[in-house]
């Protein structure tokens, strides 16, 4: 949540491109993917360990 706020919030990043709401909604959609990838991830590897216990 900090993370988003923070890309919604500036106006210039490291760059120095400015920051327009096209560019905003592309950050935010690459920054859920890389979530979503992390949390499937996790939850194949839990899933994976739950079947294992004897």
């Amino acid at each position: 949540m900090v993370v988003e706020a923070f890309i919604l919030l500036r106006k210039v990043d490291g760059a120095g491109v400015v920051q327009t709401s096209k560019i905003r909604v592309l950050t935010s959609t690459i920054l859920l993917c890389f979530f979503l990838t992390v949390v499937l991830i996790q939850l194949i590897i839990w899933l994976f360990i739950r079947t294992k216990k004897p």
